[in-house]
């Protein structure tokens, strides 16, 4: 048992580090920028092979091969959008376009990896339910560390959408360098803004959260299911916003907190709602950093 435990780890983690960013953050911060096309999926291939062959074993480590195909679906649309964004139609319209288009536009691709994770789960079993599509009890107790007493998420989902907003708005000054004179610009584009916000958030809390945990929570328990879905939730922020080191903290930090909410309310409401909000934050400040 110990050892079907211990494989299970194994091929969770390999599988959930080989869709996620690492091997491009390897390449483009250590490595090259030229063949990344090629060899990042490679690599990637490689290592959901070597996780997939882990659950061949053992007989009782085979239920993990719905985590890990959820994964492969997750990179297999990434890969469709990276595929998409380097064609010459692409880099020719972006050139162009205004930056809360492209995020706009982003957001739609980002529906083709939550349309490929949504077939692995035919035939599953997981349901509705089970993947927190629900309002669901938005009053619900939080635990607490070091024995505090439970807060109720009431109390505790408006407080959190203030603490993630001052350390994201001062990363994002350092980084992106917003120039507040052109508030004005934000303003104008902030029905764009909330659209993309609420479709980012939803997609992203999806396939970053849902079906993974949803997949993952029953094997390894919801803790651990917070910190594959956190980790994998930070390291694609190292090219976005928050980027950097600072961003995948930030990021893996509140992804934690948002997979937390879902367990806890058994709902996909609070995690949508704070997400959608830190989402506004930084797009308006792209806006007026864009010029």
């Amino acid at each position: 048992m110990k050892e079907s435990k211990s494989l299970i780890l194994i091929s969770s983690w390999l599988a959930m580090l080989s869709a996620s960013a690492l091997p491009s953050i390897v390449w483009y911060t250590f490595l090259q920028n030229e063949g990344a096309l090629f060899w990042v999926p490679l690599v990637q291939v490689i290592g959901f092979a070597i996780s997939f062959a882990l659950t061949f074993i053992s007989p009782s480590i085979r239920q993990v091969r719905g985590f890990i195909w959820a994964l492969l679906a997750f990179a297999v649309g990434d890969w469709i959008v990276y595929g998409i964004q380097a064609t010459g139609a692409w880099l020719a319209w972006a050139q162009t376009a205004p930056r809360v288009d492209r995020f706009l536009v982003n957001a739609f691709l980002s529906l083709i990896p939550c349309l490929l994770m949504v077939l692995t789960l035919m035939g599953s079993g997981i349901g509705r339910r089970d993947l927190f599509l629900a309002k669901g009890d938005l009053g619900a107790p939080s635990t607490m560390p070091f024995g505090l007493r439970p807060i109720r998420w009431t109390i505790l989902g408006p407080v959190l959408i203030i603490l993630f907003a001052f350390p994201l708005m001062l990363q994002l000054i350092l980084t992106v360098r917003p120039d507040f004179a052109m508030a004005g610009k934000a303003i104008a584009a902030l029905p764009f803004i909330l659209v993309f916000a609420a479709l980012n958030a939803a997609s992203e809390e999806f396939r970053f959260r849902s079906v993974l945990i949803a997949r993952i929570q029953a094997l390894l328990g919801p803790n651990h299911a917070l910190l594959l879905t956190s980790a994998l939730f930070g390291l694609g922020h190292w090219f976005g916003h928050p980027s950097g080191p600072s961003g995948v903290l930030m990021s893996g930090l509140a992804g934690w907190f948002w997979g937390k909410s879902m367990i806890e309310t058994r709902g996909f409401l609070w995690a949508w709602v704070i997400h959608a909000i830190q989402d506004v934050v930084i797009v308006a400040f792209v806006v007026m950093a864009s010029g």
